[in-house]
């Protein structure tokens, strides 16, 4: 027999057995991490919220309601709001609309709500600062409600202390605890009016507080 091909055919026998040896695992740990995969995929469902679009503005009262005609308003948008001192208190009105005009309104229900963005420098004599949340007369009620706000610190790692830092968030609460809101009815003009008024003598710079309005299409 000749011995080159005698070493020849030995040395191909051993390297197709040590590639059987390296293949079987690499195939073996394939396999596995395939299953691995399969076995913890699994449907993922998101849910896309339509965008709600409310207005910013002021209402004008042209001529109150009465048993024979509607109330007739204006309406004008505005991008910034000022604080104005009234005696002891700071005062801060806006308008919340589904429209931009009072013959323009958005076709679905819109629900809103506001809260109020404090900042950490807020200087407080007794706790926080009193924010309070005045609402027009209901009716058959010739007062306003007056809402006080509940503060909380804003915490880290949040959106809002994301945006805004350290400080304090002030919202309005039910007598169950539960945040207020508002619904603004489609297919019609509709509008809500809030007047946030702060204890000047408790805050040393008004222009510390922010307000925050949000809103969500809920049919």
């Amino acid at each position: 027999m000749n011995p080159k091909k005698m070493n020849s055919t030995l040395w191909y026998s051993l390297g197709l057995v040590l590639l059987l040896c390296v293949a079987f695992p690499v195939l073996a740990v394939g396999t596995t991490f395939a299953r691995y995969r399969t076995d913890a995929d699994y449907p993922l469902v998101f849910e896309v919220k339509e965008n709600a679009k409310v207005y910013l503005g002021n209402i004008t009262v042209l001529s109150e309601e009465s048993e024979s005609e509607k109330e007739e308003i204006t309406f004008a948008e505005a991008e910034t709001f000022s604080w104005q001192r009234e005696g002891n208190t700071a005062a801060l009105t806006l308008t919340v609309a589904n429209g931009k005009t009072v013959t323009e309104s958005e076709d679905k229900t819109i629900r809103v709500r506001l809260c109020v963005i404090g900042g950490a420098g807020l200087w407080q004599k007794d706790g926080t600062a009193e924010i309070s949340l005045v609402l027009p007369a209901e009716e058959g009620s010739e007062e306003p409600e007056t809402i006080t706000a509940t503060a909380k610190t804003i915490n880290p790692g949040t959106i809002l202390h994301s945006e805004y830092g350290d400080g304090w968030v002030f919202t309005f609460v039910d007598e169950n605890g539960k945040e207020l809101f508002w619904d603004l009815k489609g297919g019609e003009f509709s509008y809500v009016t809030f007047k946030i008024t702060a204890n000047v003598s408790q805050i040393e710079n008004s222009s510390q507080l922010e307000y925050r309005v949000t809103a969500e299409v809920i049919e």
